[in-house]
């Protein structure tokens, strides 16, 4: 299935793999092969070919049958490593005459099997030093050991706490500057969805009441705040690599929001030290997407997995495989702060014919407050007013200035009008920034 002909789908092209639909796909990996490794909520991983390059026709086998909700992966140079409700797990076909998994090693059980049966143990990526990051939820109400945490395994075999006050980070990922990011969900005190750059030692405000120590500590804010709007359940990350032909967003981060079912792009900048960035529209089409990788080439794939009792009106999963075509794209390519206002940077020069200085741009911000109940309440909205408005000489950069900026305020930016050189509108002319700090 490829679909239709809005602009996001003109320069990218989605194809919902032959795969059987009751493969709910908690967890995906390439290895530099090219083989995909696809964990089923069920148990199975499965391993993937494509028979035809850019086609909806795979091979498939089932590699392993032995885990309780699989929702991390790795597969590197033939060994696959799992991260499940009861640990990690490394594993290969050493035989090699069947291509199932007939080697298995335990790398870590040290968060033992919770008695709640929402808690699950997440992600799973490896840092240029060899030590492996995933994380565990829900710390609250339970008798669970390492609740909330961040984990890291080093390469000697050591599991220790990395850092605290998750709630369920389920997509994780690691920057081309090895810095560890972890999606995590809303709920409860975890007032929107949200990005953490997750440091060692840092604690991200979501108490296990086990600990008295974390009751009184100082939380670091997220870098990214994703409305609520945009996604009751943000989970996959991963970052788009460079010089692999998947467009003009080289170095930026992919979020899967599993509803109401689309890719989220996500950039950030520096200010004062830390991480705060942008979240915006990217794909949608996918339904219930919930986990993220890219291949050696650069092609994405997208894993589903759908629920009944999460809102969702069908058990059944899915992998799609997403390409560029290298159609034209027209879309915000970076949000900046700026002393009094913002920067934003276009993939392609705005025509200055569609460009009026009074109406090309509205700002509003906004943010959460905690009412006692499992959704947080918008709060606080106001309406910027914006002035100066201008546009680069070579149409790549709008700048504007705009009253009131409010630290700790989501800032939604709206555009209005703006079309390419080439008559494209923008495929989405909207922009989500976290303003932690001003510069």
């Amino acid at each position: 299935m490829a679909l239709g002909q809005d602009p996001e789908r003109a320069a990218y092209r989605v194809v919902e793999l032959d795969l059987p639909e009751d493969v709910l796909a908690s967890a995906l990996a390439v290895d530099r092969d090219g083989t995909l490794y696809v964990g089923s909520a069920e148990g199975a991983i499965l391993r993937v070919r494509r028979l035809e390059s850019g086609g909806p026709a795979v091979e498939w086998s089932v590699f392993s049958r032995t885990f309780d909700h699989p929702c991390g992966l790795l597969a590197e140079d033939g060994w696959v490593t799992v991260t499940d409700k009861l640990g990690v797990t490394r594993m290969a076909d050493l035989r090699g005459e069947d291509g199932v998994a007939d080697h298995f090693e335990s790398l870590t059980t040290a968060w033992g099997l919770s008695e709640l049966p929402h808690n699950w143990e997440l992600g799973l990526v490896r840092d240029s030093h060899g030590n492996l990051y995933c994380g565990t939820d829900y710390p609250a109400n339970t008798t669970g050991l390492l609740r909330g945490k961040a984990i890291q395994i080093t390469p000697d075999g050591r599991t220790e706490q990395f850092a605290a006050g998750l709630r369920s980070p389920f997509g994780w990922a690691l920057d081309e500057d090895d810095r560890l990011f972890c999606s995590d969900n809303q709920g409860d005190l975890r007032l929107t969805n949200e990005i953490f750059w997750v440091r060692e030692g840092g604690y991200y405000g979501y108490a296990d009441y086990q600990d008295p120590t974390e009751q009184d500590r100082v939380a670091s804010p997220s870098a990214v705040q994703v409305p609520y709007s945009l996604g009751g359940s943000i989970n996959g990350l991963t970052f788009v690599p460079r010089g692999t032909g998947f467009g003009p967003f080289g170095g930026q981060m992919l979020a899967a929001s599993w509803q109401p079912g689309e890719v989220l792009r996500i950039e950030m900048e520096e200010v004062r030290g830390d991480l705060q960035g942008t979240v915006y529209r990217f794909l949608d089409g996918v339904r219930a997407p919930l986990s993220l990788t890219f291949t050696p080439l650069g092609e994405l794939y997208v894993g589903s997995m759908g629920f009944a009792s999460w809102e969702v009106p069908e058990e059944r999963g899915a992998v799609y495989a997403v390409t560029f075509t290298g159609g034209p794209v027209f879309e915000i390519l970076h949000t900046r702060i700026r002393a009094g206002g913002f920067e934003l940077r276009f993939t392609e020069s705005v025509d200055p014919a569609s460009f009026d200085p009074g109406k090309a741009v509205e700002v509003e911000s906004f943010h959460y407050i905690y009412v006692g109940e499992y959704h947080a309440a918008v709060r606080d909205r106001t309406r910027l007013a914006v002035h100066a408005t201008r546009l680069s000489e070579d149409g790549l950069a709008l700048r504007f200035d705009a009253t009131p900026l409010r630290e700790g305020f989501i800032h939604a930016i709206h555009l209005k009008g703006l079309r390419s050189e080439s008559g494209q509108a923008l495929a989405h002319p909207d922009a989500w920034y976290t303003l932690n700090q001003l510069p």
